[in-house]
């Protein structure tokens, strides 16, 4: 590794990132001190929307590999460690075809599907679609091609029914078939757990009016029967869809909705989680010391910690029944039934990293089999495509930051709330000082921006709070 890495010097690095190497070790220095108390994040920042971005999070990730903190109190831990991941009352099997509109062949590596591309695939002549939902989904709004999602929901050709599931009316819901109001937080049923700390918990958001209507004694079988506007329960919408496709039972979709209570009947909403929270570890004891059932139980309190403190889960013994039939490859790796279980280190069973092998990847076999051995490791050997080699000054080409957020306005999520508009209502382009002063542009002058796809007109507003070199326009108020 040593050899992998013997380029990445202090001064390389202070050269990419324009400034002293004195900082780079000084930075250095404070990251070895950390220790197994090294704590990072990547929340996008540079990792997103930008050529070998995917690196960012992986070399960040390799700092605490190197410092062991993967897992450690102070540390960083997977964030699936601290996630809560319920137990469902059905398990449907997965597709049994290769969805190319979701998936497309280009890009072999991808986490989630490319969504953000699809009027492009389908003007690409790849497929079509007879029916799409769009949930909670402003595309027409909120990308930078926007044009693109009006030409393919308006051809029928390419997409035969729209509907738009939506708690508000916005520019993609105008392109719909049929736009269905979604209830807000206080009108639905969730559950919510996020990475918040170092345990495990989980909460219970639920339809505040029907709750009401449950204590006040009344019988509601619909969400909608008690809801602001009869806007329908999205969980109940769903169920019900699934019998009325599926209304002969032939399709093979019925029978993941059924009630696990009541054998050949439909699943309801309380049914849904019933089974959810009697299946979370410890809270049947906890709701039952309160005299609860678990349903009643978050019902009253609305959250429960599952496990309070999760640290080096990377050590948990391989389970018994994980255990038993298992081989053992030469490199210490547990198999069963053609997947890994676990690691045997020093004569001892561990579950290991959430990762395909188990170990912290340092050298990953994926990248290799999908035909990139050249970023078998971390590295910095791409170029971005905002590189200042790639910058042009004197065509005064600079770097565009289109995707960063106002404090105000929470990317189109707060679109709808007139008072955060009254706040902040202009979307100029910042501008460094340095960079107004060569063009000759100051405070409310109109600048013309040119990218690969488009261009645009906005005034300017000066300010020092941003890098010479670089010019930024937020995704809010028009883009």
């Amino acid at each position: 590794l040593s050899e992998e890495w013997e380029e990445y010097t202090p001064e390389y690095a202070a050269k990419e990132a324009q400034i002293d190497a004195d900082q780079i070790v000084r930075v250095a220095r404070m990251i070895g001190k950390a220790g197994s108390k090294l704590s990072t994040h990547v929340w996008r920042g540079a990792s997103i929307g930008n050529l070998g971005g995917w690196q960012v999070s992986r070399t960040l990730h390799l700092l605490n590999v190197l410092t062991g903190s993967v897992g450690t109190e102070g540390g960083t831990s997977p964030s699936a460690w601290n996630k809560f991941h319920p137990e469902f009352f059905d398990k449907p099997p997965g597709p049994d075809a290769w969805n190319e509109l979701a998936w497309p062949k280009e890009y072999t590596l991808n986490h989630y599907e490319m969504s953000q591309i699809l009027p492009h695939l389908i003007k690409d002549g790849r497929g079509s679609m007879d029916v799409y939902f769009t949930r909670v989904f402003n595309p027409v709004w909120t990308y930078p091609d926007g044009f693109s999602w009006i030409e393919m929901l308006s051809d029928t050709e390419k997409v035969g029914c729209h509907i738009a599931l939506t708690p508000t009316w916005n520019e993609t819901a105008f392109f719909a078939d049929y736009v269905l109001p979604m209830g807000h937080a206080s009108e639905r049923h969730d559950i919510n757990s996020y990475e918040t700390q170092s345990g495990v918990w989980i909460a219970f958001r639920q339809p505040v009016l029907r709750e009401k209507a449950r204590r006040d004694g009344k019988d509601v079988e619909f969400t909608y029967e008690v809801n602001p506007g009869e806007v329908w329960e999205e969980d109940e919408f769903w169920i019900e869809l699934s019998w009325r496709i599926d209304k002969d039972d032939d399709l093979g979709i019925r029978k993941h909705f059924m009630s696990p209570y009541r054998d050949g009947e439909k699943i309801n909403v309380d049914e849904y989680y019933q089974y959810i929270f009697e299946h979370t570890n410890g809270l049947p004891e906890t709701a039952e010391k309160e005299g609860l059932s678990p349903l009643e139980y978050m019902r009253k309190f609305g959250a429960y910690m599952v496990d309070p403190e999760v640290y080096v889960k990377n050590e948990d013994a391989v389970s018994d029944d994980s255990m038993n039939g298992a081989t053992f490859k030469e490199n210490g790796q547990i198999e069963k039934d053609g997947n890994i279980v676990g690691i045997q280190v020093d004569g001892k069973n561990f579950s290991g990293f959430p990762t395909p092998s188990k170990r912290q990847e340092i050298y990953s076999q994926t990248m290799v089999d999908f035909g990139y051995p050249e970023h078998a490791t971390p590295g910095y050997r791409i170029k971005s495509h905002v590189h200042p080699d790639e910058m042009d000054t004197i065509k005064n080409d600079c770097v565009l930051l289109p995707n960063f957020r106002l404090p105000t306005h929470i990317h189109s999520r707060s679109a709808n709330a007139k008072w955060l508009t009254e706040i902040a209502h202009k979307n100029p382009i910042w501008i460094h000082t340095k960079d107004a002063k060569r063009l000759g542009v100051d405070n409310g002058d109109l600048l013309k921006i040119t990218t690969e796809i488009g261009w645009f007109v906005d005034k300017v507003w000066v300010t020092e709070a941003i890098k010479p070199g670089v010019v930024a326009c937020s995704h809010h108020i028009g883009r």
